[in-house]
């Protein structure tokens, strides 16, 4: 147990000292903290999008990703999210490897509404470090260290059968090894749903997602679709499961398309 303490104090060290979530937008109970202070979520994606010049690539991923949350009415919120595996295949080559880290740090907190239920956030500031080989075509990483910042919440019912998950995600793009500065990005969502069992054993929610790319010329492009989200918790909650599938319904000059995936997080 003390070599556990250990490995989960330098775990969260190393996120502080770097002063720094995570899968793009929103999913249930994206707000509010885990049910002990640290929690494990394995992440598996899918994702295949087109481009104006009819170019499909399709993007599989695998992540890890460590949380640390505290305090009850207001805390701290860290991650540490490790690209462990990343495929990538544009029709005529495809890289595999490792992706860019991110860390991040942020205050977190809950607030009471009485009878009308609670509001839960998180949010977090950090770096996504450009770990991955940028030299393959296509390229693994984007050989700039951005600046990353997002809020999450989420409205509770008092009974917490009904709830509203929100989320804000910018990115400030870094120069590149050659000086090239890259363009800000942005995801915002939200989605609405609640328990299908008393038990909450099973909930969903569906609603909208969005992301957008800065263009020097226009303004900026974007694209947008909805979302579903299906969660499975045992009766322990000692970790849950859950489904989550996006697809673009329209775009202006990004790729669109769809993605699928599935997160696994256990509680420790």
């Amino acid at each position: 147990m003390k070599i556990l303490k250990k490995l989960r104090n330098l775990a969260l060290g190393g996120a502080l000292m770097l002063s720094p979530y995570l899968a793009n937008a929103d999913d249930i109970f994206k707000g509010v903290r885990g049910s002990t202070n640290w929690q494990l979520d394995l992440r598996a994606s899918y994702t295949q999008r087109t481009d104006s010049k009819e170019t499909t690539v399709k993007t599989f991923s695998d992540n890890v990703v460590l949380k640390y949350w505290d305090g009850d009415k207001i805390g701290l919120f860290g991650f540490f999210n490790i690209p462990a595996y990343k495929s990538v295949d544009n029709g005529t080559s495809e890289s595999r490897g490792f992706g860019d880290l991110t860390f991040g740090i942020g205050p977190r907190g809950k607030i009471s509404l009485g009878e009308k239920g609670t509001l839960h956030f998180l949010s977090y500031a950090g770096p996504s470090m450009p770990t991955g080989d940028n030299h393959r075509n296509p390229a693994l990483g984007n050989d700039r260290l951005d600046i990353k910042t997002g809020i999450f919440s989420t409205y509770l019912t008092k009974n917490r059968a009904f709830e509203i998950d929100t989320s804000f995600e910018y990115t400030l793009a870094g120069e590149n090894s050659k000086g090239i500065r890259g363009v800000d990005e942005m995801t915002a969502g939200a989605v609405v749903g609640g328990r299908i069992t008393q038990d909450n054993l099973i909930r969903v929610a569906g609603g909208i997602e969005s992301r957008f790319k800065e263009d020097l010329k226009e303004g900026w492009n974007y694209a947008y679709g909805p979302r579903a989200v299906l969660r499975i918790t045992p009766p322990n909650k000692n970790w849950h499961l859950e489904l989550l599938g996006d697809y673009d319904m329209a775009s202006k000059h990004l790729p669109d398309g769809f993605s699928g995936g599935l997160q696994l997080r256990i509680n420790f």
